[in-house]
């Protein structure tokens, strides 16, 4: 499908041929801007080497050229003929792309999934149920579990937005599921406070692990403590905690002036659960031959659990 002829009284139709009076007219203006502006520094075109690398750059995060060229304000077509080695540019085109920042939030259609990935699989880390992560995002249980899974390269940026806001408000908050945080235990999920706000949308980014155990360095069974979710478990939170986590809780709650007792009845446990859990732990240490942690001990080591001398049992580190 061709172009249509550009209308009459413009310099485009008569360089289409048109002879006309309005169309003569409008070409001999144009010609003089054209010079008036070689005369004044400000040439109508110049080498399109810095907005083609610019359009490129935009590219390459991800942006297809039709989201380029709605961020900008151009015809997509535009684009594509600058980054396949266009020589010249008009001067206000290359201006409106240089214009586009990097870091741009496009408006519509698809964009990487790195960012929602990494945000949804941070909140899984903290212990927050697939379903409240859903519902806060506004998009279904399934959507969330594709995208913590990896499996989607691309989102739309409904969705994209949706897990950014879910994100601002339950980063800080911690979650009521031990199976999320075991989950991203296992696979090496790092938390919200992990990322850093540009690393979390850069493909190359990642976190910082330097408070981390580093599984080749530290003992076997070693576990961070999560503080912020000790003091939540003894305030009476329903949070997800860690054996060392409960463990650090139930040893400090004397300190907070709560019984073991208290610690049950604050979160509707059984009586003496609370109180079984730290026998059975203080037996686990006494077979390794440690000693039970400090109460504010950042990284906790675990003993291995030992089977029974039948065989036929397992110790288990956390009550029912």
């Amino acid at each position: 499908m061709s172009r249509p002829i550009p209308g009459h009284g413009t310099a485009n139709r008569y360089s289409h041929g048109c002879r006309c009076k309005p169309c003569t007219k409008a070409a001999s203006r144009a010609d003089a801007e054209r010079r008036l502006a070689r005369l004044s520094g400000n040439p109508r075109q110049i080498p399109a080497g810095p907005a083609a690398r610019h359009a490129q750059a935009l590219l390459d995060r991800g942006l297809t050229l039709a989201q380029v060229g709605r961020e900008c304000g151009l015809q997509p077509s535009t684009i594509r003929r600058l980054v396949q080695g266009q020589k010249t540019i008009l001067t206000v085109n290359a201006n409106k792309i240089l214009a586009v920042p990097l870091d741009v939030r496009v408006s519509a259609g698809d964009v990487p999934a790195i960012g929602a990935i990494r945000r949804i699989r941070a909140l899984y880390a903290l212990g927050h149920l697939n379903w409240v992560i859903a519902q806060e995002a506004g998009i279904s249980r399934d959507a969330v579990w594709y995208l913590a899974s990896g499996a989607w390269p691309m989102v739309k940026v409904g969705v994209d937005d949706g897990v950014r806001a879910a994100y601002d408000r339950l980063s800080m908050k911690t979650g009521t599921s031990w199976k999320t945080r075991r989950l991203a235990e296992r696979k090496g999920w790092a938390p919200p406070l992990a990322w850093d706000e540009d690393a979390i949308d850069d493909p190359t980014g990642s976190p910082d692990r330097a408070h981390e155990v580093d599984p080749f360095d530290a003992e076997e069974g070693a576990q961070l403590v999560d503080r912020v979710a000790v003091e939540s478990y003894l305030k009476g939170r329903p949070v997800a905690l860690s054996d060392a986590e409960r463990l650090a809780a139930l040893l400090a709650a004397p300190s907070r002036g709560l019984s073991l007792l208290a610690v049950d009845r604050l979160h509707g446990l059984k009586d003496k659960t609370s109180e079984n859990f730290l026998r059975r732990m203080t037996k686990r240490y006494e077979r390794a031959g440690l000693e039970l942690p400090a109460a504010d001990t950042e990284i906790v080591v675990l003993p291995p659990l030992k089977r029974s001398v039948a065989g036929t049992q397992i110790e288990m580190g956390a009550a029912a």
